[in-house]
């Protein structure tokens, strides 16, 4: 059975998406990542199955809160 739902984790640090991903392994949901609110956002548009978004706050293109007002 494909699993349906997604968590999202939105930051500019690569390690930090490793680090966040690492503790919610346990979740046993996938873990998508994009490294700013812009792709983020276009992630979000195209991917229905997220329900959770974890986001920095200082991104380049987009910040965090201007992707989740978005959204």
């Amino acid at each position: 059975m494909d699993q349906l739902i997604k968590l999202l984790i939105v930051d500019d640090e690569p390690e930090l998406i490793e680090i966040v991903s690492a503790r919610l392994a346990h979740l046993h949901f996938p873990i998508e990542s994009a490294k700013n609110g812009k792709d983020a956002y276009d992630f979000i548009k195209k991917d229905q199955s997220i329900v959770a978004v974890l986001s920095d706050f200082n991104m380049p293109e987009m910040n965090g809160l201007e992707c989740l007002k978005k959204v």
